[in-house]
């Protein structure tokens, strides 16, 4: 009898053993699944920030392109958003030779357009643009 005793202890501890082990195995699962959905949460997320940052620059590049093709006497106001994917970024105009090169910037990356020369600044929000003798003016609309 202390033989079928102990073969009854022997399963209890067999099946506890077991339950652990899956167990185990269904957290490490969990934590590999978790693992890739944030990285490619993270990606996506990278991926409409750049492309929000394009999205600016490439609006400022048509606006000043169009101000230059129709040439004198042209004025246009446009909005620039306050922010990319809720996050605030950085819009700069440098002076590069005959051009201008509209940089963003946002959370250490860079989006850079290459327009034609322009004086003055964009800010978030409404903008005007306006071609005097053959010069794009750019200035923020002051509310």
């Amino acid at each position: 009898m202390a033989c079928k005793y102990n073969n009854y202890n022997f399963r209890r501890a067999q099946v506890s053993l077991e339950f652990i082990v899956i167990a185990g195995f269904a957290i490490l699962l969990l934590v590999a699944m978790l693992t890739i959905a944030l990285a490619q949460l993270r990606t996506a997320t990278n991926e409409g920030t750049l492309s929000g940052m394009q999205d600016v620059a490439l609006t400022v590049q048509q606006e000043l392109l169009t101000a230059r093709s129709v040439g004198d006497g042209y004025t246009r106001e446009f909005t620039l958003p306050a922010d990319i994917q809720g996050r605030r970024y950085t819009l700069e105009l440098l002076p590069d030779n005959n051009a201008t090169v509209v940089r963003v910037s946002l959370a250490g990356q860079e989006i850079s357009a290459v327009a034609p020369r322009c004086s003055g600044t964009l800010r978030y929000g409404n903008n005007m643009l306006t071609t005097v003798n053959g010069t794009i003016l750019c200035a923020p609309v002051l509310s």
